[in-house]
C-alpha cells in the first residue's frame, strides 16, 4: 500500500515560532519550537506553527517515516 502524501497548508500570518502550554496530563508547562522535536511524540519534529484568530495555535509536525499531524494548542 503506498503512503498518501499529506501536504503543509500554504503559511498564513500570524506565524509563530515558539508556543508555551501545559502539559495535557501532568500539568507542567511545555515548549513547542519550529524545527525542535515534537514534546509528545518520538521521532517527530515541528515544521510550522500559526495562530488561527479565535482558536488557537496549528502546530504542523512531521515523523522520520514522513506521516504528518497536525495539534491545534487553545
Amino acid at each position: 500500500m503506498e503512503p498518501t502524501r499529506i501536504e503543509l497548508p500554504p503559511p498564513q500570518f500570524p506565524m509563530v515560532r515558539r508556543v508555551s502550554a501545559d502539559h495535557p496530563f501532568t500539568g507542567k508547562p511545555i515548549m513547542w519550537t519550529v524545527g525542535e522535536p515534537h514534546p509528545l511524540i518520538e521521532d517527530t519534529t515541528i515544521v510550522r506553527m500559526f495562530i488561527t484568530p479565535g482558536e488557537g495555535v496549528d502546530i504542523y509536525s512531521v515523523s522520520k517515516n514522513g506521516s504528518a499531524m497536525r495539534h491545534r494548542i487553545p
